[in-house]
């Protein structure tokens, strides 16, 4: 059988110069600082997605605005075999007022400022989307 990307949303959600950042508690890329997002479902929109898992995982709303970028994370084992590929397609998103609470998924979250950022243990994919966005 064939192998082909799964395909995931994320959301960067900016506040008063701050960006709302996760820390994952599972694979792929856990214990990383990464944008809120997850893995499409099937007849869900890209879009949808976004929302969805921002609210899963943060339990924040938010409202998508633009689309920002689509980016791969190609994991490979030590061997140079590829074991998962995700093509993640970023949104830059508005926050609405609510209480942030992290999911079962999220070991905590928080808003960072920009300069905190650069110290932290970022996925790759999180480093392009801040770097499109004008960000790092």
């Amino acid at each position: 059988m064939e192998k082909t990307p799964t395909v995931a949303s994320s959301a960067l959600i900016k506040r008063n110069g701050e960006i709302l950042l996760v820390k994952r508690r599972y694979s792929p890329s856990a214990g990383r600082w990464a944008l809120p997002g997850g893995i499409v479902e099937y007849g869900e929109t890209v879009e949808k997605a976004a929302l969805r898992e921002v609210k899963e995982e943060t339990n924040a709303d938010v409202e998508v605005k633009k689309l920002l970028g689509v980016y791969n994370l190609i994991l490979k084992n030590e061997s140079g075999k590829i074991e998962n590929h995700y093509t993640i397609v970023c949104f830059e998103c508005i926050y609405k007022e609510s209480t942030l609470k992290p999911s079962y998924e999220i070991e905590e979250l928080g808003w960072f400022k920009l300069e905190n950022i650069k110290n932290l243990h970022l996925v790759s994919t999180t480093k392009m989307a801040l770097k499109d966005a004008g960000m790092m």
